[in-house]
């Protein structure tokens, strides 16, 4: 066990050091404002402060659709009078700002409204969406992800390009969690093309930055402005936002589902709660999830949140949040105790900061390394020793090679993916590949009719609902192919090769290649 001290902050009149830095650039001639601040510390403060204060549009992007939906809600909140789209339509009141939520599924219920079908074309459908809404109000603040303005800046995807463009012109970009796309190629690139259009300054929020040779080529080529913690940090008395934590890693095969359940078994009981449980696939969250509820589900709600799913519930003393790396990020949630698997260490820094932000409290974290060199018999250690010492020697760096199904990767190969164990259909990016092994699949999917896709999916799912909305999907942005398989006990590093109307997946472990045909 470790005891991981508490973490303290400094304030005056109303703000942090590092807020009051980044307000301040935001008058100073930097284009590029990082920002670096841990978990908790108030970096949402900061976006509040922006989208009330600039005078211009502002672009909010998050990197999980469950992030978006929390934060725009938020702004609902926090500007009566406002008007969210694609839920409302008008005329804001009060100079209060639109809202403008622009996902997949925003799109679809957008398709909907209108009662159009399958034969909507997306590029006609934008320029509508763009000339009802931008032009509503004088303030005006989008809330999306990096892929859309991929989409529109980077690949200029469709033709209501040029009217986003426009808008954006001016406007301030905030990318949360930037950590999470800096080994991307296209992020790179799409921060360049937005200075290019002429965005006025774009913050780079992150407790956990890393930096690639692209990103810091960049900085050099426009002004940059880079804001740290250090001249926040606080002393005994001041303000508490990291409580004290007492922490255990432990060694553990977490992709074997029967060692996993173990270790849940031992400790579900003994841990205080509400507690989460935190799982890198939610796949694997899939396979667990009715065992635990089997098992635990008379004495503790258990309950789902994921990328794809959101139970309702109200955190107490009976509550178990079972979920995926859609906690990770910007979740401000009360959990006394945490079990969370751990891949690399800028994940773990963001799980492990979902505790302690109220209250103190105890994390497990499940690994696969060998922590002891690293903690040299330590029994006591700051939060800083534990995220910049510990889990970053420790622990790999993100590898790019997949990342979350819902999360950015700018040019993604979405599929369809049918559980043969737990019946669920999903739709997720080429990132499957190495978290499942495919037992059948469809490889022509983009060239089948309308008629074919709506009869192959009914064989998997009875939900005229569920069917339509994948169509709709699929018109928007095709999926590559359909594939039935099950989790893998061990993952596997997968490579990407796309040529002209070819898509090819190849594992690199098992040697197995996959190719699919783009529609003529």
């Amino acid at each position: 066990m470790i005891s991981v001290l508490p973490r303290t902050v400094k304030e005056k009149n109303g703000l942090r050091p590092f807020q009051k830095a980044t307000l301040d650039a935001l008058q100073s001639t930097a284009r590029l404002i990082i920002v670096e601040a841990p978990v908790g510390s108030g970096k949402s403060h900061i976006v509040r402060q922006i989208t009330d204060k600039w005078n211009g549009a502002v672009v909010l992007t998050y990197p999980t659709k469950i992030l978006m939906d929390s934060q725009r809600w938020a702004l609902k909140n926090d500007f009566p009078g406002s008007i969210m789209w694609p839920e409302e339509t008008g005329i804001p009141q009060n100079n209060a700002p639109t809202i403008f939520y622009y996902s997949t599924d925003a799109l679809i219920s957008f398709i909907k409204q209108q009662k159009k079908d399958y034969r909507i074309d997306k590029s006609e459908l934008l320029d509508t969406v763009l000339h009802q809404q931008f032009w509503a109000s004088n303030r005006n603040i989008m809330v999306t992800s990096p892929d859309v303005l991929h989409l529109l800046v980077n690949l200029k995807a469709y033709r209501g390009s040029h009217r986003m463009l426009s808008f954006l012109n001016g406007s301030i970009v905030v990318f949360d969690e930037f950590h999470l796309y800096v080994g991307l190629k296209n992020f790179p690139r799409l921060l360049d093309n937005l200075f290019e259009i002429g965005i006025k300054k774009v913050i780079l929020l992150s407790a956990t930055p890393v930096f690639s040779e692209e990103l810091q080529s960049l900085s050099d080529k426009y002004k940059t402005c880079r804001i740290d913690f250090k001249d926040s940090v606080g002393g005994e008395n001041d303000k508490i936002f990291n409580y004290p934590l007492t922490l255990e890693f432990l060694n553990c095969r977490y992709t074997k589902r029967d060692d996993l359940i173990a270790v849940l078994q031992q400790y579900i009981q003994a841990l205080s709660k509400p507690m989460a449980i935190i799982l890198d696939s939610v796949f694997r969250l899939r396979h667990i999830l009715p065992l635990l509820r089997e098992q635990f589900g008379k004495q503790w709600n258990i309950v789902e949140y994921s990328g794809f799913h959101k139970d309702d519930y109200s955190l107490d003393d009976k509550s178990i949040l079972v979920g995926t790396s859609s906690i990770e990020v910007g979740i401000n949630m009360v959990f006394k105790s945490l079990i969370t698997e751990a891949s690399y260490w800028t994940s773990a820094v963001q799980r492990i900061g979902r505790v302690g932000r109220f209250c103190e409290g105890r994390v497990i974290v499940l690994t696969s390394r060998n922590m002891e060199p690293y903690i040299s018999s330590k029994d006591t250690i700051s939060r800083e020793e534990l995220e910049s010492d510990i889990l970053k020697s420790a622990l790999k760096d993100i590898k790019m090679t997949h990342v979350c199904g819902d999360m950015f990767r700018g040019d993604s190969y979405p599929f369809i993916v049918y559980d043969l164990d737990s019946g669920k259909l999903s739709t997720y990016t080429e990132s499957i590949f190495s978290m499942f092994e495919p037992v059948k699949w469809i490889n022509d999917w983009q060239s089948l009719s309308i008629q074919k896709k709506e009869e192959r999916l009914w064989t998997y799912i009875n939900n005229d609902s569920t069917i339509s909305d994948i169509l709709l999907k699929d018109k928007l942005f095709p999926f590559w192919g359909v594939i039935e398989g099950r989790l893998r006990n061990k993952y596997e590093r997968i490579s990407v090769h796309a040529e002209d109307d070819e898509l090819t997946i190849l594992c690199e472990e098992s040697n197995m290649r996959y190719d699919f045909e783009k529609g003529r």
